[in-house]
């Protein structure tokens, strides 16, 4: 009867094993949503823990290497972004990030409240000196503040720039180099962004600090790059490459 128990106790053990394992494999692939409190929420240098992060390969591709988030873009007028596998509704992101080849003519930022490939926001700065903060809802992209010129950001490939967001509630708001970022956007509600020459237009738009946009409460963070269609002196498309390190998620003040 011992020997019975011990037998029976051993199988057990093992499938009790084999489901934690299999479990374990499905977890992988979870979007958990991380508690609200005080404090930093989540913080990477991009060393390790790659499995925290959604990564991209081929002609559009974002995996951690040489401790950074390295985010590459093969094809012209394309993006590429990587999304934390966790979720969340409140959030105060900084990270830094530098271009390092392809053309000033480029793209790079954060994402936030992404629920899909087709649903997100996102917040971004040029190498050439503009930034811009866009919702893409059903795979239809809506610049909420278009591209606008900003002393703040350090021009040219190279050259590190410090991007911050934090969104509470339906309230968003962005920083560059730790200096407030502007949105452009229309008095009229039902009119579009316009920048001419990267200047917001007194007449027809106003500059906010703060964004109010409800149409996506809760999703998860990333990182975005972008191209453009734009060529060098022999005529051929560069690579786009960005590299993202020192990331802090912590709960907005």
């Amino acid at each position: 009867m011992i020997v019975i128990r011990n037998l029976l106790m051993l199988i057990f053990l093992i499938a009790l094993l084999f489901g934690a394992f299999q479990l374990s494999r499905v977890a992988a692939t979870w979007q958990y949503t991380i508690p609200q409190g005080s404090g930093v929420l989540y913080t990477s240098t991009f060393d390790q823990f790659a499995d925290e992060w959604e990564p991209a390969a081929g002609r559009l591709s974002a995996q951690m290497i040489d401790s950074v988030m390295r985010l590459e873009i093969g094809a012209p007028d394309s993006s590429v972004f990587t999304p934390l596998r966790w979720s969340m509704r409140d959030f105060d992101l900084t990270v830094r990030a530098t271009a390092t080849q392809g053309s000033d003519n480029n793209g790079f930022g954060v994402v936030f409240r992404q629920q899909d490939s087709r649903n997100l926001y996102y917040f971004a700065v040029s190498s050439d000196g503009y930034y811009q903060l866009a919702l893409v809802q059903n795979g239809v992209t809506t610049e909420i503040s278009t591209w606008q010129r900003s002393e703040y950001i350090n021009l040219g490939l190279n050259a590190e720039n410090r991007l911050r967001v934090s969104g509470q509630g339906a309230d968003f708001r962005f920083w560059i180099n730790d200096q407030p970022a502007l949105l452009c956007v229309p008095i009229d509600p039902n009119a579009v962004s316009t920048a001419p020459a990267g200047i917001c237009q007194p007449e027809t738009m106003r500059l906010t600090e703060t964004i109010t946009d409800d149409r996506l409460i809760e999703g998860r963070l990333g990182l975005i790059a972008l191209s453009f269609n734009t060529t060098n002196e022999f005529g051929i498309y560069e690579n786009v490459i960005v590299d993202f390190d020192d990331l802090i998620v912590s709960h907005p003040d």
